[in-house]
């Protein structure tokens, strides 16, 4: 008796069998073409034979309803296992390259999709990493359309790809591809984001004379922006994110690209709408080896004027690890403008989404630049230094999902920017009642413990800082002198008991 399991594999081994042949391209052959239904010969016409173009727009259908289940059963690692076996790896390329060649654009996009499920899959992505075919297709789909649900997907797939087993492998035909891969999709992203030429096109009042902010022709900027929503910016920075982590050459790859100022243009504009408060909710974008488990309904041509929290927080995390090149003039020259942004969003912390994961990240990439560029800003800005102060006591814990080693990241960053303010900060200043506030979290063992240099250090020096005031109190300030009298002793007992444990 066959047992219910291999029951439910003979199922999905037929039903994706099926799939993979329903997506082949089908024509009809020339005895078709020459006899109408009842087997006729057909009238020589030289207009357009309207039975035949109906015969393949339903061909099509069929073709995009076997890809749509494909995708779908994709996410399952027992199914992708089968098509992987009925040689998916090597079809599915194929059938997509086809596809964007006679502008079949929603079946590429199902094959993209179906194929970065695949990939979700560990065994399976070791396998892809030995197929260059399928390595070399997907990056060639790339500047084969400006269909953004495609482009979404592909982005997808090689994101996974790149975060996944044999990434090196993948890495081979973006470097190589006689155009510049990496500057390909920085210009996508760029499109996508310039919100200007975007809101002039919606309102039809573009002109070829305007000349936006930008390094590529304003007339590819007008054929391809509109087809982008911002939906494909956060798939793009994701990619451009995997690129960054693989190799240092890669990372300076990017940088040559261009990847900052269109950084810097998202941060922007999520940051003016922030402060507008017409920022949008964090939106639910598939996760980058996350099987998908079908295309969205939605309408991914909408417009949308304000960069997801999503695409920000990733923006974000590339910034950081562009970060390793701060020497680079590809990057200090930017310096700047990603200081004033990164402060202006620290000042609007309480307004932030994802606020944990957003707040320690920016702290990271503040220590990661030159103190002189964002000093005299937070010692003029309390709500700035309170942000920075909430990533180091990690006041929202890990609500966010904020991983553990994020946060310890971000922990240290925060003692290293509190080690520079407290260099310049008067008792007088209001920056010192954000110090003396915290004092509990300045105190704290645990904390200390992270940084234990950059603790010691701001605990001497709020400490001296303390001492210049320890004198006999008027009348009118003996409450205050009071409570900096027992700030002072605690800063006192817990420097005395970090001198005792180190030796």
């Amino acid at each position: 008796m066959v047992g219910v399991d291999a029951v439910d594999t003979i199922d999905i081994t037929h039903l994706v069998t099926q799939l993979l042949l329903r997506i082949l391209p089908t024509s009809a052959s020339a005895g078709d073409r020459c006899c109408n239904a009842e087997g006729q010969p057909r009238a020589v016409s030289n207009e357009p034979d309207e039975d035949i173009q109906q015969s393949a727009s339903v061909q099509l259908e069929a073709r995009e309803q076997a890809g749509c289940h494909l995708w779908d059963m994709t996410s399952s690692v027992e199914a992708a296992s089968v098509a992987v076996q009925h040689a998916a790896l090597n079809l599915l390329p194929k059938v997509m390259m086809e596809a964007l060649g006679q502008n079949q654009l929603r079946l590429a996009e199902l094959l993209a999709g179906a194929l970065a499920n695949i990939l979700c899959h560990h065994t399976l992505a070791e396998q892809a990493a030995h197929q260059t075919q399928l390595q070399q297709a997907t990056v060639d789909a790339t500047f084969s359309t400006t269909d953004a649900a495609c482009l979404a997907e592909l982005f997808r797939l090689l994101t996974t790809a790149l975060k996944g087993p044999g990434s090196s492998a993948w890495l081979v035909p973006m470097v190589q591809t006689p155009k510049s891969f990496f500057q390909h999709v920085v210009w996508i992203t760029d499109n996508t984001l310039n919100t200007t030429l975007l809101e002039r096109h919606a309102s039809s009042s573009i002109s070829l004379d305007c000349t936006p902010s930008c390094t590529f022709p304003f007339s590819q900027r007008l054929q391809l922006y509109p087809l982008l929503p911002l939906s494909s910016a956060c798939r793009a920075m994701n990619l451009l994110l995997a690129l960054a982590y693989t190799s240092d050459q890669a990372l300076r790859q990017v940088l040559a690209a261009g990847a900052m100022p269109v950084i810097i243009s998202m941060i922007t504009a999520y940051a003016d709408a922030v402060k507008r408060g017409s920022a949008l909710q964090l939106d639910a974008d598939t996760e980058p080896g996350e099987a998908s488990a079908g295309p969205s309904s939605a309408n991914l041509d909408t417009f949308t004027f304000v960069p997801t929290p999503t695409a920000v927080l990733t923006a974000l995390f590339l910034c950081q690890v562009l970060a390793q090149e701060s020497d680079n003039p590809l990057f200090s020259e930017h310096s700047t403008m990603l200081c004033a942004v990164v402060t202006q969003l620290l000042h609007l912390h309480d307004l932030l989404h994802c606020r944990a994961s957003m707040q320690g990240v920016l702290v990271v990439i503040l220590a990661c630049l030159d103190s002189v560029l964002w000093l005299d800003c937070l010692l003029s800005n309390s709500a700035a230094l309170e942000a920075v102060f909430g990533v180091l006591v990690n006041e929202s814990g890990f609500e966010e999902e904020v991983g553990a080693e994020e946060a310890l990241q971000g922990q240290e960053a925060a003692w290293a920017v509190l080690a520079v303010v407290i260099r310049h900060v008067d008792i007088a200043d209001s920056s010192m009642q954000c110090f003396t506030a915290h004092i509990g979290a300045l105190t704290s063992n645990h904390l200390a413990e992270i940084s234990p240099e950059g603790a010691k250090y701001v605990q001497r020096r709020l400490l001296q800082a303390l001492q210049k005031t320890a004198t006999s109190p008027s009348p009118d300030d003996s409450q205050q002198h009071k409570a900096q009298e027992a700030l002072r002793c605690a800063l006192q007992a817990q420097m005395t008991n970090s001198d005792q444990d180190a030796s």
